[in-house]
């Protein structure tokens, strides 16, 4: 899964030829609009932490010097992106691909598939349970609906770049830029996204708002 094209893949491209080239090269564009959202929110992120009030944390201040810090978040950021996108684009997406037909639709209807499975994955609701509050089932709620656009995103530009290397290297700079300020300068990992904050609430509602544009960018390529 790690080649950056297999052969079947550049066969398969061929005859789309410069159309295929542009829809990826849009997508590559709309990657770095994603970064700048993942940016914005893990700067905001960071203030909220600092703040009264702020989200629980799973770890106690770590003792690792800054750099060590900052090398380890990284390693979890790529090696986070490498799995969610080797196992929902690379593996999941191509296995569902044959269900759905052949043709774009069937493209979009795979692609739409392993982006619900991957928003799946981040349903906590023993965490929104635990809290009881309206604010966390609320989260509860929004954070697989974020999840699935980001995914959708990733799912259309695995498809027209077909390399493993490129969503998941988006995927760990976009965890990096969202949730890494934070593990970097505290030396501590947030134990749930479901933190019953009303600010958190508001960022989540605020990213997953702004993913919605990409994530319109992506259904358009697949459909063209």
């Amino acid at each position: 899964s790690l080649r950056v094209r297999s052969a079947r893949s550049r066969a398969s491209a061929r005859p789309e030829g410069a159309h295929a080239a542009f829809r990826a090269g849009r997508l590559r564009g709309w990657t770095g609009y994603l970064l700048i959202v993942g940016l914005v929110a893990g700067a905001v992120t960071a203030l909220l932490a600092t703040s009264p009030g702020s989200a629980p944390f799973s770890d106690g201040a770590s003792p690792l010097p800054l750099v060590a810090r900052a090398a380890l978040v990284a390693a979890v950021c790529f090696f986070t992106g490498v799995f969610e996108e080797g196992l929902f684009r690379a593996v999941a997406l191509d296995a569902l691909r044959p269900a759905f037909g052949p043709g774009r639709r069937g493209v979009v209807l795979a692609a739409l598939a392993s982006s619900v499975l991957f928003g799946a994955l981040h349903v906590s609701t023993g965490d929104a349970a635990t809290a009881g509050s309206v604010v966390a089932w609320l989260q509860l709620l929004l954070k697989p609906v974020q999840a699935m656009l980001f995914g959708f995103f990733m799912a259309a530009l695995f498809v027209r770049t077909r390399s493993l290397w490129a969503v998941a290297g988006a995927h760990a700079l976009f965890d990096l830029l969202y949730t890494g300020p934070v593990a970097v300068l505290s030396g501590a990992s947030q134990a749930t996204y479901i933190t019953g904050s009303a600010l958190d609430l508001v960022l989540l509602a605020a990213t997953t708002a702004l993913l919605v544009p990409s994530a319109i960018a992506a259904y358009r390529s697949l459909s063209a």
